[in-house]
């Protein structure tokens, strides 16, 4: 018995979006796009979380996993603003064109 429906929440910096510094290499992106390497310890800890995942799933074949790959948040138009967190006490965010 037990669960057998897991969400995982994941990160969009797993596949490279750690914006404004890293935007995505290419859009639209694939849904299995491969981790591409980040110094950001964040996206790695989320990528590692995924691989556990897909392992732990081969061994249980009854389990439905989900893993959602968390995007930015961003505001009503037509004022979007990207919001990328907190560093050093100071909100990150930028302006998104409409």
């Amino acid at each position: 018995n037990g669960c057998k429906k897991i969400v995982i929440a994941s990160s969009v910096a797993v596949i490279g979006c750690t914006a404004p510094a890293h935007p995505p290499a290419r859009l639209p992106m694939s849904v299995d796009e491969p981790f591409v390497g980040s110094k950001w310890p964040y996206a790695l800890s989320k990528s590692m979380v995924e691989e556990l995942i897909a392992m732990h799933s081969l061994e249980h074949t009854d389990v439905d996993f989900i893993v959602v790959r968390i995007g930015a948040t961003v505001t009503d138009p037509p004022h979007i603003v990207h919001k990328d967190g907190v560093v050093d006490g100071k909100e990150i965010e930028w302006h998104v064109e409409p």
